[in-house]
């Protein structure tokens, strides 16, 4: 009896979990891979995520496929630099229009 409470307790505690989203779970993976080229990692601080409209429509002029599923967003967040002292600095993402990859352009 004890086991099976347990057990429905754990399911329903599971099943209550929030679920991320592919731009919540896009937004984790660049922070995960920035922190590796930080000198404080432990330093982080998430700003924001935004869409960079110029980018897209230079690559759209660039390539000129009109039909992209390409997307650019700036990746805006804050941290320590080799001396210490808290910095903004911002990543130029690539990323699909489904958030399912991505890559770090500048």
């Amino acid at each position: 009896m004890k086991k099976t409470l347990y057990i429905l307790v754990a399911i329903i505690f599971i099943s209550c979990q929030p679920k991320m989203d592919n731009r919540q779970l896009l937004i984790k993976n660049i922070e995960i891979k920035i922190k590796e080229t930080m000198n404080d990692p432990s330093s982080f601080e998430f700003i924001s995520f935004n869409s960079n409209v110029e980018k897209e429509l230079e690559y759209i002029e660039g390539t000129g496929d009109n039909s992209s599923d390409v997307r650019f967003y700036d990746f805006k967040f804050r941290g320590k630099n080799a001396y210490g002292a808290l910095i903004i600095d911002q990543a130029l993402i690539l990323t699909d229009k489904e958030f399912l990859s991505f890559r770090i352009v500048d």
